[in-house]
């Protein structure tokens, strides 16, 4: 494949997708409600199935660059979703927010055509038993689906990832992803700098009431724009740049810094930390000092230096903590409570209480919540799935923290990057419900299945390259 013919390929495919996107956008002005969503379906299954023949032809561009696409729909889906909100019924607009995850879901079930791997073992269990609990406990059908997507996302993600990742184009892709990233940045200044009427004019009000999350009576925007912590007795604005969401936005900057790091991207790696910082996200505060002690572990030969790195981060940590406390709303001591009820509720009830009676999820699409643990993403997995839901992700990061045994030993960055980005999001999930979210994990677990995918690539280039030059000769 010629570099002429491969940017041809690239500029075709990336327009095809953009106008087709577009173009169900548009519909939503001008189409019943049934056909919007008809509509957001098939195009969610054309471009799963373009992956899967991209997978099939080989074509690394056209598979990086639905990848990244789903990571873009993440980061500004609430932009367009908030021009459009005046058009949209309530069945349209959770259509419209799952379209990444069903891009990945299709994906991955086609990709299943070809070869079953634990991965997808494991997301049929979790499904099949998430169905009989359904059967059981009766919960409202769209508390259940968004429960459901929650629960699903990180291991469809990664399984998303890692199958496809083979044959993914890395290099394009984290292309593809740090110019995200400088979007998210741009953004993210804009509206930190104009203040919340940059959203009052995309509507933000209406969009987050018709997810069913309430806002300010007197400001308009969601509560969770005001930081917990109280600086000079006033809970400072936090930036929310094109996710509208800080809790999000805190979980994909660490994740987007991370591969800035990996990439060598000294300022987009700056930006990316001073968002961070005003986004005031407690997550990636926990992701850098985790950054830390890996960095330390993996880059110290001689290790005398870790135990001073752990030191140093439990101070900072236990240094903020005693800060939250003394001038916190009580956010902090919420997120642990639920954790610490969780076990409880556990224990109660071993067998769960069934996805869609338990969490953030569950309470937004007005179920009646079995039990009041919300703010924790791995109490919500064990109180609805019970020891199921233990033991299907005891196996998932268990398999996760072994991928990396067998890799190259002078991968040290790359080895940093896997395991800071990893054990991050798991220290993140303990206390953070919005964990799971597809909008919060995906960056992460695209990372890791394509890092732990990367070696196929680089061997077959390494091949291709020998042919090459063997032909030459």
């Amino acid at each position: 494949m010629t570099g002429r013919h491969w940017s041809f390929t690239v500029r075709v495919s990336e327009i095809a997708l953009f106008a087709l996107f577009c173009i169900m956008l548009l519909a939503t002005a001008v189409l019943p409600e049934a056909l919007v969503i008809l509509y957001a379906v098939i195009i969610a299954l054309w471009i799963a199935v373009s992956c899967r023949n991209g997978y099939i032809k080989g074509d690394s561009a056209l598979i990086s660059q639905i990848c990244a696409f789903t990571v873009l729909l993440s980061a500004v889906q609430n932009i367009y979703l908030g021009l459009l909100i005046d058009n949209l019924e309530q069945l349209e607009l959770q259509i419209l927010l799952t379209l990444n995850i069903a891009i990945m879901a299709f994906s991955v079930a086609l990709f299943w055509t070809r070869r079953i791997n634990w991965t997808s073992a494991l997301l049929i269990v979790l499904t099949i038993i998430s169905v009989i609990q359904f059967l059981i406990f009766s919960p409202v059908p769209t508390a259940y689906i968004s429960s459901l997507r929650n629960i699903i996302a990180p291991i469809l993600i990664y399984s998303y990832a890692v199958s496809y990742g083979r044959e993914m184009d890395k290099r394009y892709l984290y292309r593809l992803l740090l110019l995200i990233a400088w979007i998210v940045v741009i953004v993210g200044l804009i509206e930190y700098c104009v203040g919340s009427t940059f959203w009052i004019g995309l509507n933000i009000t209406k969009l987050w009431n018709m997810k069913g999350i309430e806002t300010h009576s007197i400001s308009g925007v969601p509560m969770n724009w005001y930081a917990s912590e109280k600086i000079g007795g006033v809970q400072i604005r936090r930036m929310v740049s094109s996710f509208a969401d800080p809790v999000n936005l805190g979980s994909y900057l660490f994740a987007a810094f991370m591969l800035a790091w990996y990439k060598r991207k000294t300022i987009l790696k700056v930006l990316l930390f001073v968002c961070c910082v005003l986004c005031v996200s407690k997550g990636a505060l926990l992701g850098f000092l985790i950054f830390a002690v890996v960095y330390t572990w993996y880059k110290d030969r001689t290790k005398l230096l870790v135990p001073t790195a752990i030191a140093g981060m439990l101070c900072i940590g236990l240094l903020f903590v005693r800060f939250s406390i003394n001038s916190s709303t009580g956010s902090m001591a919420y997120h642990v409570k639920n954790f610490v009820d969780s076990i409880g509720v556990f224990v109660k009830n071993p067998l769960g209480l069934g996805v869609g009676n338990v969490g953030v999820m569950a309470k937004i699409m007005g179920a009646k919540v079995s039990a009041g643990i919300v703010e924790t993403g791995i109490g919500a997995i064990t109180s609805q799935l019970g020891i199921f839901g233990i033991l299907i992700y005891s196996v998932f990061f268990w398999k996760l923290f072994r991928e990396p045994v067998g890799w190259d030993p002078d991968r040290r960055n790359k080895k940093v990057l896997y395991y800071s980005l990893l054990i991050s999001y798991l220290a993140n999930m303990v206390f953070n419900e919005v964990a799971l979210s597809p909008n919060s994990c995906g960056m992460y677990f695209i990372l890791l299945g394509v890092l732990t995918g990367e070696d196929f690539f680089e061997k077959k280039d390494e091949k291709e390259g020998q042919r090459n030059e063997s032909i030459a000769n």
